[in-house]
């Protein structure tokens, strides 16, 4: 999974982070396994998609982007259409992408949760402003602006990104 998280200008305490992501779904059964591109999202992150996409060749996957309240405390968010996902043997890899936008505080942390087990990630984060640290779950390898999570994440696992307003000017 590749992810990108883009600083937007900060505005009244609230910052705009703009994420695009792009992942693969891989089957190994030998069956053909349903899957669904879940996006969750709490009401005051005042989320906004922006597009999803899928390679398997429908036309009208990501057409309709309404957000819907998901079972929850006080989630929103988007559910693709069912996939079928055929066994690795007898497929070319089937990938996934998604962008959308949200807002969050001037120090605040944005949670990356996985429902599926996934293999490796790398976390790109561009624009941030001077004045900002931010930090991650710790990454197997780190380079300016760039994370790399060379493990496998299972359901419920999470990849955390904080930042606050730097102490010095």
């Amino acid at each position: 999974m590749e992810m990108t998280c883009t600083f937007g200008t900060p505005e009244d305490g609230r910052i705009p982070l703009h994420f695009e992501y792009k992942f693969f779904v891989v089957n190994p059964s030998h069956e053909k396994a349903e899957f669904r591109q879940i996006l969750k999202f709490f009401k005051q992150e005042n989320p906004k998609i922006i597009s999803v996409q899928c390679s398997d060749g429908k036309s009208s996957y990501g057409k309709n982007l309404q957000l819907i309240e998901i079972e929850g405390d006080d989630p929103i968010g988007w559910e693709g259409p069912r996939v079928w996902i055929l066994p690795e043997s007898q497929q070319k890899d089937v990938w996934f992408r998604a962008e959308y936008s949200i807002e969050r505080g001037a120090s605040d942390f944005h949670l990356q949760f996985f429902a599926q087990p996934t293999i490796r990630v790398i976390l790109r984060v561009k624009n941030k402003p001077d004045d900002i640290d931010l930090r991650t779950s710790p990454a197997t390898k780190q380079q300016p602006n760039e994370w790399f999570f060379d493990r496998v994440f299972m359901p419920g696992d999470k990849i955390s990104i904080w930042w606050e307003k730097s102490a010095q000017p």
